[in-house]
């Protein structure tokens, strides 16, 4: 399905999950909970962004393998209760798995975004509050075509660019 969203966004010059609505409704004869959905428009708007960034670069724009397989689902349509990851199949039908001592540890307290699925993998994405820590020192840089200006509080250096230009308004060699 992904190959079908990339093909969609090419044809219609589409890479924003707005400009993929009408690829998500096709997808409603689809016997596939909504979170594989909105996995399947996301990833293939992620590949086209990628490759519209490459070709902007001007580098030859390919994708001579296929695409591993995977699927990332956000939060909100999976769950994690008791130690168990329960992954939907489709309406009030889930697949259910127990989590090792080490990912429960490492997920205790802390708020699972989403999660990657892959051949032979499971990978959690997770947020937690930590304590800020005050800055001790700030330094800034602010450049623009005629002068470069850096520094901190107490001290900022500018250094005039637009002695030595030439007519183009480029800095002499």
């Amino acid at each position: 399905m992904t190959y079908n969203g990339i093909a969609y966004g090419r044809e219609n010059d589409i890479d924003s999950r707005n400009g993929m609505k009408e690829f998500y409704r096709s997808l409603n004869g689809v016997p596939l909970p909504s979170c594989y959905k909105v996995a399947v428009r996301t990833r293939a708007c992620a590949i086209l962004k990628g490759r519209r960034k490459t070709a902007n670069r001007g580098k030859l724009v390919s994708h001579p393998k296929p695409l591993r397989p995977m699927i990332c689902i956000i939060s909100g349509f999976f769950i994690t209760a008791r130690g168990r990851f329960f992954i939907p199949l489709r309406r009030d039908k889930y697949f259910d798995l127990q989590l090792n001592h080490h990912v429960l540890a490492r997920l205790a307290g802390k708020k699972a975004r989403s999660v990657t699925i892959g051949p032979g993998s499971l990978s959690f994405c997770f947020s937690e509050e930590v304590e800020s820590i005050p800055a001790e020192s700030v330094f800034g840089v602010d450049s623009n075509e005629r002068n470069m200006t850096f520094g901190t509080e107490d001290v900022v250096t500018q250094i005039n660019l637009s002695e030595g230009l030439g007519s183009s308004g480029r800095p002499g060699r």
